[in-house]
């Protein structure tokens, strides 16, 4: 009995843990900015999340960036919930578009997020572009867990979770 309590514990445990911390990792030589990361409830479609990134010298929505050898971190001080509020990240964001149905959104902040709602979210994707040296757009795709290899002429992308410590991957790095 005391070992299925255990168990059952332990299980649990490894549960609340998952999906603490996210890791976009630019090894690549190119510069790369992050259009959405999206998550997705335990079970079921909705409610889920998109991150909505508003660059402070623009009036609105734009893209996250990334530069070439540095890495972006988002992560939750609070082990059981998914980091949508990382107050450490560089440059934060602030706010997510919650979808309750494919038709119906609202936006609400990282901080209002840091509750229970996020207890029950997990990474869904990420969608990126890759810009040349002179800013323009040589390529892009949307990583999940259903796709979780991307490749062009410049880079190769790739994702990665793993269950023991909670954390999420994607790794971008050159051809």
């Amino acid at each position: 009995m005391k070992k299925l309590i255990f168990t059952l514990v332990l299980f649990w445990g490894l549960q609340t843990f998952a999906q603490k911390t996210v890791y976009i990792y630019n090894f690549s030589s190119y510069n790369i900015e992050i259009g959405e990361i999206t998550t997705k409830p335990n079970t079921g479609t909705y409610p889920s999340y998109t991150s909505v990134y508003e660059a402070t010298s623009t009036s609105g929505p734009s893209l996250l960036p990334v530069p070439s050898g540095t890495t972006y971190i988002i992560e939750n001080p609070v082990v059981s919930r998914f980091p949508f509020y990382s107050s450490t990240s560089v440059p934060a964001i602030k706010k997510w578009r919650r979808y309750t149905s494919a038709s119906t959104s609202g936006i609400i902040t990282s901080l209002n997020l840091n509750n229970s709602l996020a207890n029950t979210q997990n990474f869904k994707n990420i969608k990126f572009q890759v810009l040349a040296a002179n800013g323009s757009v040589i390529g892009g795709a949307t990583l999940s867990d259903s796709m979780d290899l991307y490749e062009n002429s410049f880079i190769i992308a790739f994702y990665e979770f793993d269950s023991s410590t909670g954390t999420t991957s994607i790794t971008i790095i050159d051809l």
